[in-house]
């Protein structure tokens, strides 16, 4: 899921930097396909203007050309002897700005005069603009095709009129001759035609008369009003009043000239800016790859545990929730909860770094014999392996072979330092359907399962499981009922006080009491809590009892007191897990502001073992409880060397003993040692040893429990040990 997710987030970034750059792009394309639409269409404007343009130019060019052909056809035919074409010349009719060489040719197509010298005796009968003219049919100007002049011996345009006599026969014509440039001299030097424009004018045929650059020898131009093909745009118009065409001709490789540098520029400037926007997004998925390795990097070491390198709690519940949530139905569950036993004595014999090294070896183990399940180190020597399986018959087969996977892990020994070690476990296991379970239901059940198969093999000292059962279930129902049942008792004040007299050796008297917390149990019965109920860390009520046993102890030694009852002893025994959990020391503190005295009458018993399993918390422990002014005693003591230097260097005043576990002549020993140290030894039961008990000894009455009202009426009578000073 981790992955997934992640890896859809890294394509997310780049698929977007491409739908971003593709996006810009087809901006970018969008912006120059208008630009060039828009440059086209001012060219197709620009064309059409030029051509309206030449088309008035060419029509005053023709148009003088025709008037110096009418004013010479006028002349002829008023009085064809005397006209005279130098004469006209001089006199200003015209001149070779305006017409290149004027000529009169007879009937017979013989020159008569010219405005160039020529030897004379030429005729032009074969020429087509003179051929033309014998018919009568033909009245106004006629424009020929360019023609060599026999004259000129130069390429020119021939305009021709008919000349007549007056009865109306052909007498011969008139003819204007220009240069092919002189349509559009003037014109070309004004039109923005571009370095690859064409301007022209040209008869009804298609034959070119003039044109920028020269026209084609073979010219096919058919006249239409505006078009355009791949290179070019063309506007074509007819010249009014003369069989004459007017084209002119853009490039629109002229024409886009400035657009494909603009289109360049833009180009370039998108190709840049897209290649830094790229470096951009491969940056940041650079960087977000690499952040969702680490993140994952983070994740697996905040899941594994260091030491064996498996699941840690945290990877051990999130990976069955996910199992839970993700799985598809239907779908059971099984939890095996494993826990070594004698890790304990391994630590204190041979140090906590072998312990260490069997943990790895037996999860190195695990994971050989266990390679398609999920196992994680839950805590300590506690570990987690769990599967599932799509059926009930699936999972409980998968069940019995795991089991026997495990249970050949532990048979064989493991081999540390040249010792080897038998070492074995209690697994619980729980079983539910995914719809039916949560990681801290199937992790809790296995868990109570597990305590049951521990309690059987502290007597097989072999691997042995038990599967979490409706009984389990039941009794689990009776604790937390139980748990409610304490709790509104410390809610409601119902808890008091059970006092077992301690008896002095010899004088039978009662020099103090082992107190309990107690509760009234039904008919009027005074029975000791943790008789009916758990009471511990993890379900909160510790606590509450310890605070309530130390802060009673004292308000009960302070009425004492003010009644003038000499004070006995109250022991009250702490717990291996009151001891190393709960701050006693600050309890004592606020239990003593009224009765700061009765601290010293106080007695705690401490466990041995929970100063052998945590020293250094002990210690501290220790010197904390001292300061309050209370008295300890070491309970359960053993008599080993340790022992004896718990109760030399830490400020015991003495110790608890049960005399029915020790052998006599050990027990005689002690005894007579704990004497020499002059330390007060309270026995767990009477026992005939008056003969060696110390000064200071003395011993718990168990066949009697008392409430407050008894022990106050007991202790009128004097409780001491042996002197007014407050002892042990």
């Amino acid at each position: 899921m981790f992955n997934t997710r992640f890896l859809k987030c890294i394509l997310f970034i780049p698929l977007t930097g491409a739908v971003v750059l593709g996006a810009s792009w087809a901006g970018v394309s969008m912006r120059l396909a208008a630009e060039r639409t828009e440059v086209l269409a001012s060219s197709r404007e620009k064309t059409a203007v030029l051509v309206n343009a030449l088309v008035q130019h060419a029509g005053t060019a023709i148009h003088d050309a025709d008037v110096i052909a009418l004013l010479v056809k006028r002349e002829f035919e008023l009085n064809e002897k005397v006209v005279n074409l130098a004469a006209l010349q001089s006199d200003g009719f015209f001149s070779r700005a305006n017409a290149a060489q004027v000529s009169i040719v007879d009937a017979n197509g013989r020159i008569l005069q010219s405005t160039m010298p020529y030897a004379g005796g030429m005729f032009i009968t074969d020429r087509r603009h003179f051929t033309v003219h014998r018919k009568p049919d033909v009245q106004g100007l006629y424009v020929s095709p360019p023609v060599l002049g026999r004259v000129s011996g130069a390429w020119a345009i021939q305009m021709t009129r008919r000349l007549e006599s007056p009865d109306g026969r052909f007498a011969g014509i008139v003819v204007v001759s220009e240069e092919r440039k002189y349509l559009l001299q003037r014109y070309a030097n004004v039109a923005s035609l571009g370095p690859n424009g064409l301007a022209s004018i040209f008869l009804n045929d298609g034959t070119a008369l003039s044109g920028i650059p020269a026209p084609p020898s073979t010219p096919d131009d058919r006249c239409r009003a505006t078009y355009e093909d791949e290179v070019s745009i063309s506007a074509c118009r007819r010249i009014p009043g003369y069989p004459l065409y007017a084209k002119v001709t853009l490039s629109k490789l002229d024409e886009l000239a400035q657009y494909t540098q603009m289109k360049r520029v833009y180009i370039v400037n998108a190709a840049v800016l897209s290649a830094f926007f790229a470096l951009f997004v491969t940056t940041i998925a650079l960087l977000v790859y690499r952040l969702s390795n680490s993140r994952q990097r983070l994740k697996v070491l905040s899941e594994t545990d260091a030491l064996t390198g498996l699941l840690n709690r945290h990877g051990v519940l999130a990976n069955l929730e996910h199992r839970l949530e993700t799985a598809v139905r239907p779908l059971h569950v099984a939890v095996m909860y494993l826990d070594l036993c004698d890790m304990k004595r391994v630590n204190d014999a041979l140090g906590h770094e072998a312990g260490d090294q069997v943990l790895k070896k037996i999860a190195l183990r695990l994971n050989q014999v266990l390679p398609s399940v999920v196992i994680g180190r839950f805590g300590g020597d506690e570990f987690i392996v769990m599967f599932s399986a799509p059926s009930a018959a699936d999972i409980d087969a998968r069940i019995r072979e795991t089991l026997a996977r495990i249970a050949s892990v532990f048979d064989m020994p493991v081999t540390l330092r040249g010792n080897v070690l038998a070492v074995s476990a209690s697994i619980g296991v729980s079983v539910r359907e995914a719809d039916f379970a949560s990681a801290s239901l199937l992790i809790r059940e296995a868990d109570e399962s597990m305590y049951s198969a521990k309690q059987e093999a502290l007597f097989t000292g072999k691997t042995t499981w038990r599967f979490y059962t409706d009984a389990m279930r039941r009794s689990s129902q009776q604790a937390l009922e139980s748990d409610q049942d304490l709790r509104l008792a410390i809610k409601e004040n119902q808890l008091q006080l059970g006092f077992t007299p301690i008896r002095e050796f010899g004088s039978k008297s009662v020099i103090g009491y082992r107190i309990v917390v107690a509760i009234e149990s039904g008919l009027e019965r005074l029975a000791p809590v943790l008789a009916l109920h758990t009471v511990n860390q993890q379900n909160g009520l510790l606590g509450p009892t310890t605070e309530f046993a130390l802060h009673e102890s004292c308000t009960t030694l302070g009425r004492w007191q003010e009644q003038g009852i000499q004070c006995p002893l109250l022991v009250y025994g702490l717990t291996h897990e009151q001891f190393l959990s709960i701050d006693c020391a600050s309890m004592l503190h606020r239990a003593g502001q009224q009765y700061p005295k009765a601290l010293h009458r106080l007695v705690l018993e401490i466990p041995e073992a929970a100063l052998d399993e945590h020293s250094a918390l002990a210690i501290e422990r220790l010197e904390a409880l001292s300061q309050t002014g209370v008295q300890l005693i070491i309970a359960g003591f053993s008599g080993r060397f340790s022992s004896y230097t718990w109760l030399e260097n830490a400020p015991f005043n003495g110790v608890v003993i049960e005399p029915r576990v020790w052998p006599a002549d050990i027990f005689r020993i002690t005894i007579d040692e704990l004497g020499r140290w002059n330390k007060f030894i309270l026995l767990e039961s009477a026992v005939p040893v008056a003969d060696i008990v110390s000064l200071w000894s003395a011993y718990v009455d168990s066949e009697a429990f008392m409430r407050a009202t008894q022990a106050t009426e007991l202790s009128t009578s004097e409780a001491r040990l042996g002197s007014d000073e407050p002892r042990p």
